[in-house]
């Protein structure tokens, strides 16, 4: 795939996604409380998929019932390897119903051979090197007067801010997320919940 064709493709499915979910814009998002962040708390089995603290981000998504298609898309992109490997990570990770928000022929066409850098590009925009936690995550938002800039693995901003009781991530490309679970401790990182795919910029 060109360079030309990858960006129309990351520009469409930034439009499909806008024009199909139903979240609220920045701000308006459901509230996440502090113990529905379970900031602080390392738990080795959770409710949202038996994580463990003793196996790597890959396996631990390849074994979450809500991570199903996060798991497809990895597979796909050929990211799996890396994320069960030695490089410690941090995954923003989305769960099934937040992959449905997109139309399916987007989702679908991700999964295609000719789309591999697209998708590549999406999921890196999950992921941040090193093992950045929830405690961390806070000190950055406070030292940034309620926002952060992280990097993503690709290079690309990723914003994070406080909004009340919780903590929105703002894409490239101005989608949002809502962290709703957070500190899911990894052999290799660290894993926090999302309620949307990011797309980034193009």
């Amino acid at each position: 795939m060109t360079n030309c064709n990858m960006l129309v493709a990351l520009a469409a499915a930034s439009i499909c996604l806008a024009g199909c979910s139903d979240k609220p814009a920045s701000g308006e998002s459901d509230p996440v409380t502090s113990e529905s962040l379970n900031v602080g708390v390392d738990k080795s089995v959770v409710d949202s998929g038996k994580m463990a603290a003793s196996n790597s981000i890959a396996e631990n998504i390849a074994g979450s019932p809500n991570h199903k298609m996060l798991h497809g898309t990895l597979q796909a992109a050929g990211l799996v390897e890396r994320l069960g490997g030695d490089g410690e990570y941090t995954v923003f990770a989305p769960t099934d119903a937040a992959f449905v928000q997109i139309p399916p022929v987007t989702r679908e066409g991700w999964m295609l051979p000719a789309q591999k850098q697209v998708l590549h590009a999406i999921l890196n925009h999950h992921v941040v090197r090193g093992r950045i936690d929830s405690a961390e995550l806070e000190r950055l938002v406070d030292a940034g007067d309620g926002a952060a800039k992280l990097k993503t693995l690709d290079g690309r901003d990723l914003w994070i801010r406080r909004s009340g009781a919780s903590y929105i991530l703002t894409s490239g490309s101005g989608n949002k997320a809502a962290i709703t679970e957070a500190d899911l401790a990894q052999k290799n990182g660290v894993v926090h919940i999302v309620d949307a795919v990011l797309i980034p910029a193009t």
